[in-house]
C-alpha cells in the first residue's frame, strides 16, 4: 500500500492510497470465503455450498461490491495508521463508490481518494501584541438608586379613594369611554370598554388621551380629541383624527411608603435605607463597569479578527451548530414554551443556516483567542480554577463537576487571554465627552491612542 498525503480547503488533509495488485486478489478471495461459510443456500447446510453455487446465487456483483468496501475498509484503517494525521472527524471516501466499483477487479491495483477534518491552522493578524482600539465607557447612572427605590415604592403602594378632588397624573381612574374617528365618524374597533382601569401616565394610552382626563371631576363626561400615531400598530388608524367620550366613574391616589429603614428592612436583606443605597449603588456601579468591560472585550476580539485567518473544518462547525441548537431547545424547555414550534421540520433548514452563522463566528473567536494563549503560553493557574470551581458547586451541587471545570477552565483562560490583550494594546477610552469616533472599522481598529 502506497498512501499520498495533500492538504485541502476547507481544513481538510486528503490521502490518496494505492492498493496493490497482491492485496485486492487476497481480499476478493477472503470475502468469497467468508460468504461461503455464512451464506444459507437452499439445499445446502451452512458452508457447504460450493464456491461456483455461491457465486451464482449471490451474485458476482454483489460480491465484488462487499469485497470492495473491505478493500476500502481495510486500508484506510492501515494508511490513518502509517501517516497519523491529528483527525477530529470520520475519514471520508472522496471518490464516488460507483467510479471505484467499475476500476475494480480482483488481482489489479486500486487507487482511492479519503479525506478528513483536521484542526484549523491559525495565522493571527500582524501586530497582535500591539493593538490600537477604541471602545465606549459605561458611567454609572447615579439616578438608578432613585429610580430602583421608586419603583419599589410604587410596588407596595396601596390606593385610596380621591372623591374630593380632580384627576392627576399617578391616579388610577376607573372610566368608561367609546371612541369614533373624525373622518367618517366611525366607531373605532376595539375603542370603547366599561369599568376600564387606566393608571394616569402619559405612556399608557395614546398621546393626548391621559391628559385628557387630567383635571376630570368624578361623574363628569367629556371629549377628549387625539390623534393616532403614524406608526399606530393598526394601519388603518394610523395618523388619524379620534374623538372618545370619556365619564369618569372611580379615582383613586396612590399613597406610598415612607422611604424609611423599615421600608428597607420589608424589601431586602439589609437593616437600614443606607445599607440598602450603598448595596444598590455598589451593584450598578459594578454593572457599568461589567458592561463597559464587556465593550473592551468586543473590541479586542473585532481587532483581533481583523486580518486573522482561517479555514473552518465541517465537522467543528457541525459540533457548533449542535450546541447552539441543543442550547436553545433546553432554553425554550425551561422557559415554558414548546420547543416544537419553533425545531418544526418546515423551519429546520433556516434555523441551521442561522446557527451555522452564529457557529462559525464563535468558532474564529475561540480559535484566534486559542492561538494567542498558544503563543504567549498563558494558563490558568490552579488555585483560581479550583475557588471558582468550588463556588458555582456550592450554589448548585448538583452540577456535574468535570462539566463545571470544563467551563471555567475555559472562562478563566478566555479572560485572562482577554486581559493580556488589553494590557499589550493601546486603548481609547470613549466617554460621552468625547469625539463621535469614525464607523470605518479599520480607523477604528488601527489608529493610535495614548490613554491605555
Amino acid at each position: 500500500m502506497k498512501v499520498t498525503q495533500e492538504k485541502r480547503p476547507n481544513s481538510q488533509i486528503g490521502l490518496s492510497i494505492e492498493v496493490d495488485e497482491a492485496s485486492t486478489k487476497l481480499v476478493y478471495d477472503k470475502m468469497v470465503q467468508k460468504l461461503m461459510r455464512t451464506a444459507r443456500i437452499p439445499g445446502f447446510r451452512p458452508g457447504k455450498a460450493p464456491r461456483p453455487i455461491v457465486l451464482q446465487y449471490l451474485g458476482k456483483d454483489y460480491i465484488k461490491a462487499e469485497a470492495l468496501k473491505e478493500v476500502i475498509q481495510r486500508n484506510l484503517e492501515q494508511a490513518q495508521s502509517q501517516v497519523k494525521v491529528p483527525a477530529i472527524g470520520e475519514y471520508a471516501l472522496t471518490d464516488p463508490f460507483d467510479a471505484l466499483y467499475s476500476q475494480f477487479e480482483p488481482g489489479k491495483s486500486l487507487t482511492f481518494q479519503a479525506a478528513v477534518d483536521v484542526e484549523p491552522e491559525v495565522t493571527l493578524r500582524e501586530g497582535y501584541e500591539n493593538l490600537s482600539i477604541k471602545y465606549a465607557e459605561v458611567p454609572y447612572d447615579p439616578t438608578r438608586v432613585d429610580k430602583a427605590l421608586a419603583d419599589h415604592r410604587k410596588r407596595k403602594a396601596t390606593s385610596i379613594p380621591a372623591a374630593d378632588r380632580p384627576a392627576q397624573i399617578g391616579d388610577i381612574a376607573v372610566m368608561d369611554f367609546s371612541g369614533k374617528t373624525v373622518d367618517d365618524n366611525a366607531e373605532i374597533p376595539g375603542g370603547s370598554a366599561m369599568d376600564f382601569q387606566i393608571e394616569l401616565q402619559e405612556s399608557q394610552f395614546i398621546p393626548g388621551f391621559v391628559l385628557g382626563i387630567v383635571g376630570m371631576n368624578l361623574e363628569e363626561t367629556k371629549e377628549i380629541s387625539v390623534r393616532f400615531p403614524d406608526q399606530y400598530a393598526q394601519e388603518d388608524l394610523q395618523g388619524r383624527e379620534a374623538v372618545f367620550t370619556v365619564t369618569l366613574k372611580e379615582l383613586k391616589e396612590q399613597q406610598l411608603p415612607d422611604l424609611d429603614d423599615a421600608f428597607a428592612k420589608e424589601i431586602s436583606e439589609f437593616e437600614t435605607l443606607d445599607a440598602l443605597k450603598a448595596e444598590l449603588e455598589k451593584r450598578y456601579r459594578e454593572e457599568a463597569e461589567a458592561e463597559a468591560q464587556g465593550n473592551r472585550d468586543i473590541a479586542i476580539v473585532d481587532a483581533i479578527l481583523e486580518g486573522t485567518t482561517l479555514e473552518l473544518p465541517t465537522t467543528l462547525v457541525n459540533r457548533e451548530v449542535e450546541f447552539l441548537a441543543n442550547q436553545t431547545f433546553q432554553d425554550f424547555q425551561r422557559r415554558g414554551i414548546d420547543p416544537n414550534m419553533l425545531f418544526s421540520e418546515e423551519n429546520l433548514p433556516k434555523i441551521r443556516a442561522q446557527f451555522q452563522e452564529e457557529a462559525a463566528k464563535r468558532l474564529k473567536r475561540t480559535l484566534a483567542l486559542a492561538e494567542v494563549a498558544r503563543r504567549e503560553k498563558l494558563t490558568v493557574e490552579q488555585a483560581a480554577l479550583d475557588v471558582r470551581v468550588e463556588e458555582l458547586l456550592s450554589a448548585s451541587p448538583d452540577l456535574d463537576r468535570r462539566a463545571v471545570i470544563e467551563f471555567v477552565q475555559n472562562e478563566l483562560l478566555t479572560q485572562k487571554i482577554l486581559d493580556w490583550l488589553a494590557e499589550h494594546s493601546t486603548i481609547e477610552l470613549i466617554t460621552e465627552s468625547s469625539p463621535i469616533p469614525s464607523t470605518d472599522a479599520n480607523e477604528v481598529n488601527d489608529e493610535s491612542s495614548s490613554d491605555k
